[in-house]
C-alpha cells in the first residue's frame, strides 16, 4: 500500500514530474507483486524447506539484472528524498539547510553512496527497519546499529545488511 501510494506522493509532495518518475514506480511495484506471488508459484513443491532458496534465488535474479535493479534503486532513492523534503525541518541543521541541494547531489544520484540520512528516511518512509552490520574498527567484533531503534508499531521485521566503507550487502539468514 505504501508504495501504491508513493507515485502520487512523490508528484504531489515532492515536486517530480510523472514522466520522470514512472517506469522507476512500475518496475518497482512490478518487483513487489512478483516478490508477493512467490507463494503460489511455489505451492505446487512438496518440499516447503526450499522456500527461502527458492526466494532467495528469485530476488537473486531480479537485483544481478543490472537495468532492473537501478531502476529499483532509484526509486528507493526518490522515496528517501521525497521524505527528506517532505520533513525537511528535521534534517535542515544536519545537512546544511539546503534538502533539495542535498537532495540533488547525494540522494537522486545512482553512484553516490548512502549515508545516514538517506537510511533513516527510506526506513521512516518504508515503515521497514534495518539493521546494520560493521565490523569494529578494531576488527575483533560486529558492531550492530538498528534504524530505528524501536520496530515500527506494525512491523518487527528488519532487514539485514553489512556495511563495509562505501558499500552496504544484504545479509540473509
Amino acid at each position: 500500500d505504501i508504495i501504491k501510494k508513493s507515485r502520487q506522493d512523490l508528484i504531489d509532495n515532492a515536486g517530480y514530474d510523472e514522466i520522470v518518475i514512472e517506469d522507476f514506480y512500475d518496475c518497482f511495484l512490478s518487483a513487489l507483486e512478483k516478490l508477493k506471488d512467490l507463494p503460489k508459484q511455489f505451492s505446487d513443491q512438496k518440499d516447503f524447506t526450499l522456500y527461502p532458496e527458492f526466494v532467495a534465488q528469485h530476488l537473486m535474479s531480479v537485483l544481478c539484472n543490472h537495468e532492473e535493479a537501478n531502476y529499483i534503486i532509484m526509486y528507493a532513492r526518490f522515496l528517501a528524498a521525497c521524505y527528506l523534503k517532505k520533513n525537511a525541518i528535521l534534517f535542515e541543521d544536519f545537512l546544511g539547510g539546503d534538502i533539495a541541494g542535498f537532495c540533488q547531489r547525494e540522494v537522486e544520484q545512482v553512484d553516490v553512496e548512502c549515508d545516514h540520512p538517506q537510511i533513516i528516511a527510506i526506513t521512516n518512509y518504508l515503515q521497514q527497519g534495518v539493521e546494520i552490520n560493521a565490523v569494529s574498527q578494531m576488527g575483533d567484533k560486529i558492531d550492530i546499529t538498528l534504524i530505528p531503534e524501536d520496530n515500527f508499531p506494525d512491523n518487527d521485521f528488519r532487514i539485514c545488511s553489512l556495511f563495509v566503507p562505501g558499500h552496504y550487502d544484504a545479509l540473509y539468514s
